[in-house]
């Protein structure tokens, strides 16, 4: 469990930091970027959601239950952590996207929530001690 909350504290403070240097970047004032870019990456992201979810189900749930039916399962607790670590990088990736449209030339409010999406995703989908597991 520690070391599933430290990287996700860790990832979690990069987006922090994706974002303040996001901030940072002056607004370009020549060409505008095409919207199709923002568009599939927005698509991307929504995939990257469902992505999560998918991984949680295969990866997580079913060693969750394993791991709650024998606690010292050192098969099922690699794949629960697996299971995280995949799902927080699915997550990070979305912060990525709005730091890459940023770098782009879109503006913050586009980008905006990308990072917020990745955040909040990152914020919920931290990992909860499997039933009846010990440690």
């Amino acid at each position: 469990m520690r070391v599933l909350r430290t990287v996700q504290v860790a990832l979690l403070v990069s987006i922090l930091l994706y974002l303040v240097l996001a901030m940072r970047l002056p607004t370009p004032t020549l060409a505008s970027p095409a919207p199709v870019t923002l568009a599939a990456l927005g698509f991307l992201s929504v995939m990257n959601v469902g992505i999560i979810f998918v991984l949680r189900r295969v990866f997580v749930r079913r060693s969750a239950v394993m791991l709650g039916n024998n606690p010292e399962d050192p098969l099922a607790l690699m794949q629960w952590r697996a299971g995280h670590i995949a799902t927080y990088a699915v997550a990070e990736s979305i912060a990525v996207f709005g730091l890459i449209l940023r770098f782009v030339g879109f503006t913050l409010p586009q980008v905006g929530p990308f990072f917020l999406a990745g955040f909040v995703l990152l914020l919920f989908l931290g990992p909860r001690r499997p039933a009846n597991a010990i440690g």
